[in-house]
């Protein structure tokens, strides 16, 4: 279920161009988000603890912006 991936551990992260993302997790589990022609598919963040604040949007077509 999605809610038990809240706060898991992330040990894998790919986004692809075509707008397409893949988690993995500590318990491998996988999370695959395909790309929408009409919406933002994901929007990924990070903030502190990690080095640098960050953003990642795959917008409606499928393209992702860095």
């Amino acid at each position: 279920m999605l809610l038990d991936l809240h706060r898991a551990k992330v040990t894998v992260a790919e986004i692809r161009k075509d707008g397409r993302l893949t988690l993995t997790f500590a318990d491998e589990a996988v999370l695959a988000v395909a790309p929408d022609r009409q919406y933002e598919a994901f929007t990924v963040t990070g903030t502190p603890p990690v080095s640098r604040e960050f953003r990642l949007v795959a917008v409606p077509g499928g393209v992702t912006r860095w």
